[in-house]
């Protein structure tokens, strides 16, 4: 049998998931707790950005909306889930700018729908851990950083340590 991406992810949990004792009634309990009872979030963001250019472009406009829901699962023992979803869409209809209009100026906040986090954590009194898809910021994000001036965050697959 072929296994697809998702058919390995739930497998994976449910080997996981055994592993750490889950199959016993409260343990189970526990487990289902951690997932039921975690945090809801969501934000939103209006932004508006202009390009002006001496060169053979339009001048650009550009008034985005970004909206983010995510769920972040309770504890169980040390670990815990977070899934975050992000959405940028024109708002009022002012969209002349690249890459959506031919012959403007680049304003770099295209339209999209995308998983923006989503990682397994582990934190115990000396040890945190961190793996998926999620923020990095390094220093003062010279380098590497998640780009909070634009709509669209970056985001990294990594495993922190």
């Amino acid at each position: 049998m072929k296994l697809n991406k998702t058919s390995s992810a739930i497998l994976a949990a449910m080997t996981t998931a055994g592993t750490l004792g889950v199959s016993s009634g409260a343990n189970a309990d526990a487990f289902i707790d951690a997932l039921t009872s975690g945090k809801t979030f969501a934000t939103t963001r209006l932004r508006y950005e202009s390009v002006e250019q001496d060169n053979a472009l339009d001048d650009a406009t550009a008034v985005t909306l970004r909206t983010r829901l995510g769920y972040t699962t309770g504890d169980f023992m040390g670990f815990t889930a977070t899934a975050e979803f992000e959405d940028g869409r024109v708002a009022f209809g002012e969209d002349e700018y690249a890459p959506l209009s031919q012959g403007f100026s680049v304003i770099g906040d295209p339209e999209f729908t995308e998983v923006d986090q989503a990682f397994i954590q582990y934190n115990s009194d000396i040890f945190t851990t961190k793996i998926g898809r999620q923020v990095v910021t390094l220093d003062n994000q010279r380098f590497i950083g998640h780009v909070a001036w634009r709509n669209n965050r970056q985001t990294f697959d990594a495993a922190r340590f």
